[in-house]
This record gives structure tokens, sequence and C-alpha cells, in this order.
């Protein structure tokens, strides 16, 4: 009889002190959040990352006329641990430019955004200009594009560099959106084309016409071709279809370069890459940088402690209060039987 008290009064401890560890782990959890939120409040997008005027001077200088000029473009890095990966290979080949082609952050919102800037402030840090073509998935009703070009610089502009006219635009789905993209091309072809050795033109969302790739078609699609055409433009580089595909249609190369980090299509033919491209007075080489895919535990547990915990704590302080009280009132409840049944 002795023995069964024993070992049941045994099992009830145990179970007691396996309640306390598991009313730790959320105090513990928002105490890693309060830290990330305090480190997060202090970062700021990295000089070298985004649209800013700055930027635009030092991609726009440094390549005289005849000179070999080297960019990376890459695309649709809304993974955990891959674009990392990539970015490091990227690093090696020293561009003097790299053009990001939308999608980098998972959702809309501020809270992914700042995410963002922190893995680019503290993991990602480059040497030269990096580009950031807003794709579908980096704007939404809480970060607005207004909130994006506050953040990232403007969706918009151009800039010549050893020769070459460099457009980004933002032509979207969204119709309205669509227009006022196609009004900004239109301008800047027109401006500037005539003058330049090579055009290329960066949107995040390819034309659909090609069995390389599938999406929604764009706005006024054939207005948008006809234009590329109309002023010899040489390259479209989009991303938004994870995966790598590419087509000619006259003297206009699309190429769709989105497998930067971001779940895989095109079944044994997707793989995580990055596109270098080389410019020569009469060549344009192109080399794709592939890596393996990575998943990165840290980088998923502070996504979702910056982009959703954080947010959610914030918004309903009385209600996490509540619940800390009444967590914090078990766990002195529980400890306090936990040091009498020891020391009996």
């Amino acid at each position: 009889m002795r023995e069964r008290l024993f070992s049941r009064s045994r099992a009830l401890l145990a179970l007691q002190v396996l309640a306390i560890v598991l009313l730790l782990v959320p105090i513990c959890w928002q105490l890693y959040c309060l830290y990330l939120y305090h480190v997060t409040r202090s970062v700021n997008t990295p000089a070298h990352f985004g649209n800013g005027p700055a930027n635009i001077r030092t991609a726009s200088s440094g390549t005289q006329d005849g000179q070999d000029l080297r960019f990376v473009v890459a695309g649709d890095s809304r993974g955990y641990g891959t674009f990392e990966v990539l970015m490091e290979e990227i690093k090696i080949l020293k561009p003097e430019f790299i053009v990001l082609v939308g999608d980098i952050a998972r959702r809309g919102t501020k809270g992914d955004h700042l995410f963002l800037q922190l893995e680019m402030a503290t993991e990602m840090i480059t040497d030269c200009p990096v580009f950031y073509v807003v794709g579908n998935h980096d704007i939404g009703p809480a970060f607005p594009i207004s909130t994006w070009e506050q953040a990232y610089g403007p969706s918009q502009f151009s800039f010549m560099r050893g020769g070459n006219l460099f457009i980004v635009a933002h032509i979207p789905l969204d119709p309205d959106q669509a227009a006022k993209g196609m009004q900004f091309l239109e301008e800047e072809l027109q401006a500037k084309s005539a003058g330049a050795h090579r055009v290329f033109v960066f949107n995040h969302i390819p034309p659909d016409f090609s069995m390389g790739w599938k999406n929604e078609p764009l706005p006024q699609q054939d207005k948008f071709l006809a234009l590329l055409d109309h002023y010899g433009v040489d390259y479209l580089i989009s991303g938004h279809y994870h995966g790598y595909a590419s087509v000619n249609v006259g003297k206009l190369r699309i190429i769709v370069t989105g497998g930067g980090g971001a779940g895989l299509k095109g079944g044994s033919l997707g793989f995580h890459h990055a596109l270098l491209m080389t410019l020569r007075n009469d060549t344009v080489e192109e080399r794709l940088c592939s890596v393996p895919a990575i998943f990165a535990l840290e980088d998923r547990v502070e996504s979702e402690a910056i982009a959703t915990a954080i947010p959610f704590i914030r918004q309903h302080k009385l209600l996490v209060g509540g619940v800390n009280v009444f967590i914090l009132l078990l766990l002195f409840v529980l400890t306090r039987r936990v040091v009498r049944a020891v020391r009996r």
C-alpha cells in the first residue's frame, strides 16, 4: 500500500513538473518576441538595399561604353534559408548591381517587411546596390504601394550603365496600376531607348503566352508586348513563376527567373537559382547560379515571431496580459506544491 502511494505521488509530482515546463513555454516565447521587437525597432532599410537615389547613382556610374558589365537577377525568394545561401554565391560573382524581381517578402504586412529588413541588414549584406521590383506578395491592404515606396524608394525608375538602358516597371494585374506602369514605361522608352545600346525591362509578372510558365494575363498584354517590340527592347526579365523559363519573341528575349527560394514549380525542371548576365560589346552571356533547397528553422521562428506573434501581442494586449496573469498564478501554485513534495 505504501509503495502504491509513493508511486502515485511520484507520478503526480512528474505531472506537476511537466505542467510547469509547458506553462513556461508561452512565457519564454513572449520574452523572445519582446527581444526581437526591441531589435527590429532599431533596424532601418540597409543603405545598399532598395531603389533610393544613392543606389541608382551608384548603379549608373563606373562602366564606360565597351566595357564588360555584370549584374545578377533573382526573384521570389520567399523561403527560409535558401535565399541566404544564394546571396552568398551571388557575392562571389561580384556583380555591379543586383535586381530582385519581386515577391521577396512572404506577405504584404509590416511584420513581414520588418523581418525582410532585419535579414537584409544582418545576414545578406552586399557591396553593390540591390534593387527591389515590387511583386504581388510584397504589398497588400496593410502594406500598400505607398508604404512600400516610403520604405524602399520608387517602384518605377530607370538608369543608364555602359550605354545600356535599365528600366524597372510596375505593371501588376490590377488594371489601374498596370495603366500607370504602362504609361511610365512608354515615356521612358520614348525618351531614352533611341540612344541605348541595349534595353532591359524588369517587371514582376511576365506576359502569359508561353508553355514555359503560366499565370493570369497582364491587363492590356498585347499593348505591352507591342510597346516592347516598337521600341526594340532586348530583354524583359520577370519573376512570379517559381522556376526558370525563357522564350524569344522576335528581337525580344523574355526570361522568367523566380527560383530564389519559394516553393518550386515545373516538377523536375524546377531549381533554385539566380541569373548572372554579362554584357560585352556584341554579346550577352547568361549563366545560372543554382543552389540546393535549405530550410533554416531559426529563420522560420524569427519570421513567425516578428510577422505574426508580435503584431498579435501588440493588438491584443489586454487578452495576452490576462492570460499571462493566469499562467503566472498556475505556475506559483504548482511550484509551491512541487517544493512541498520535494521537502517531504
